[in-house]
């Protein structure tokens, strides 16, 4: 039987159809990754809200891929684009998963964090 750390490498190695526009490889660090990026893990920024993903508390059991398809798809990089929703649909997604590898924060229309 295959282990986490096997499953994990076998999905962040796995080939990637990309297109010009998708060649960002969202496994580099990037300027705008968190201070607290080895809690929060990788940021992925949209209008009115902030996704962060960190891959080692993940369970993979893809409530977020199955929920919002078209936000999340590992077949793509970078694999969260939040800009292909709205932040309160994404944020509803992101509170069913199950292993808090995926978190938010809603962004005001000045860039401060919001309430929820």
């Amino acid at each position: 039987m295959e282990s986490d750390d096997e499953r994990r490498d076998t999905l962040s190695t796995s080939p990637v159809d990309a297109s010009p526009e998708d060649a960002f490889d969202d496994r580099t660090p990037t300027a705008e990754d968190p201070e607290d990026k080895a809690v929060r893990g990788r940021a992925y920024r949209a209008d009115g809200i902030t996704v962060y993903f960190n891959a080692r508390k993940c369970w993979h059991t893809g409530i977020c891929l199955r929920g919002l398809p078209e936000v999340f798809d590992v077949g793509r990089r970078p694999w969260v684009r939040a800009d292909l929703d709205t932040a309160e649909r994404i944020a509803a997604q992101i509170d069913l998963c199950p292993s808090a590898a995926l978190s938010y924060d809603l962004v005001g229309e000045a860039g401060e964090p919001r309430s929820v």
